[in-house]
């Protein structure tokens, strides 16, 4: 039967446990004396090693830095959004003006009328300056010329601009 000591036991005894006899058996016993120093060597040589190496460095991100990489390109995003949005704006077809005021309404039908229903001796009668003036009949409103635009009648300079 093996009276000698367990692993446990010696680590006890290594850091200053144990009992008498456990320490008498370790200086009787040439087996657990020659296992009791080959785990003193290792203790030590483990402990010398974490005193001599410096504890972790912890890494630090700059995010700032990780953002600033990301800025020409969010920059570079809203030019192309803004772009495209005036370009959508600028191609966009411009309502006609409406017929604000009631008492237009009637001389509005009435044109339409005599052009939709016009008879075989008025047919020859429309001309094509007379178009843009039958448009704004069907749209409900007169176009927007040059005078009408700087004597402050309509807002929609460019159609003034194109009709001139």
């Amino acid at each position: 039967m093996n009276r000698c000591l367990r692993e446990r036991t010696l680590l006890e005894i290594v850091f200053g446990d144990g009992t008498a006899a456990q320490h008498a058996h370790l200086r009787l016993c040439a087996d657990c004396a020659e296992r009791y120093d080959a785990l003193s060597d290792d203790i030590e040589t483990m402990s010398s090693t974490l005193a001599r190496t410096a504890p972790p460095v912890r890494v630090k991100i700059d995010v700032s830095r990780v953002l600033m990489r990301w800025v020409p390109l969010g920059a570079v995003a809203a030019v192309l959004l803004i772009a495209g949005a005036t370009v959508n704006l600028l191609r966009a077809p411009v309502p006609a003006p409406l017929a604000l005021s009631s008492s237009n309404v009637p001389a509005f039908a009435a044109d339409v009328s005599a052009a939709l229903f016009a008879s075989g001796d008025d047919a020859g009668s429309a001309s094509v300056d007379d178009a843009p003036y039958l448009q704004a009949a069907l749209e409900a409103g007169l176009p927007c010329t040059q005078e009408r635009f700087f004597d402050g009648e309509c807002e929609d300079q460019v159609f003034a601009l194109v009709m001139e």
